[in-house]
């Protein structure tokens, strides 16, 4: 399961592809336009585009193991839909840059609702388990999950990275230091914003 990234930009995923202006003018058109325009630039982008994740099927795993096989059931994952978040992760984790796993799914997961005023929880990369981020911190977990709520996925500021072991690239995607895709920074009048797929630091604590 998985959706284009609504934390990107529609118009700035135009100017990075190989469309001319003429077809970037048709998005402006109607859905329909935009929606043909990106599968149109998705197939005929240079070769050495990195591979669109509306393909899954043609981009090998980059991930340094394969979620599934390391952190199956996933932390955060009801039994009956365990295998099924394990092989999201495996999609939208590792085998792809662009997407990311549904709006708002996140908060359909054993992802807790509450916490105590004094803890926080750290987020652990679905495939290598490095601690990559620790949250809340710097204001109170219902201020965590009412902005990522109202995003649609969990957001991290600066305060709560664990910057030894998360890479943001020029373009503003977001990769663990073992370069499992986690999502895209989509800073705001706040800051830096980091818009992460839950079943991408989903990883086990250590025993």
């Amino acid at each position: 399961k998985f959706q284009a990234n609504g934390c990107t930009s529609a118009i700035m995923y135009m100017q990075a592809t190989s469309a001319g202006p003429r077809l970037r003018r048709l998005a402006f058109g109607s859905g329909a336009a935009l929606l043909l325009l990106l599968l149109v630039a998705s197939v005929t982008s240079s070769s050495s585009r990195r591979p669109h994740s509306m393909f899954f099927g043609l981009s090998s795993s980059f991930c340094s193991a394969t979620p599934s096989k390391v952190s199956s059931p996933l932390r955060w994952a009801e039994p009956s839909t365990a295998n099924d978040r394990a092989a999201t992760a495996d999609r939208i984790c590792c085998r792809n840059h662009d997407y990311a796993e549904w709006s708002g799914s996140w908060t359909a997961s054993s992802f807790p609702k509450r916490l105590a005023a004094d803890e926080t929880i750290t987020f652990y990369d679905v495939a290598s388990h490095l601690p990559l981020y620790r949250a809340p911190i710097g204001r109170t977990f219902d201020e965590f999950f009412e902005e990522s709520g109202a995003h649609g996925w969990p957001s991290f500021r600066d305060q709560e990275v664990i910057w030894e072991n998360v890479v943001v690239k020029s373009g503003g995607e977001v990769v663990s230091g073992t370069g499992t895709h986690l999502g895209h920074n989509l800073p705001d009048r706040k800051g830096n914003r980091h818009c992460i797929n839950l079943v991408c630091v989903s990883g086990p604590p250590p025993k």
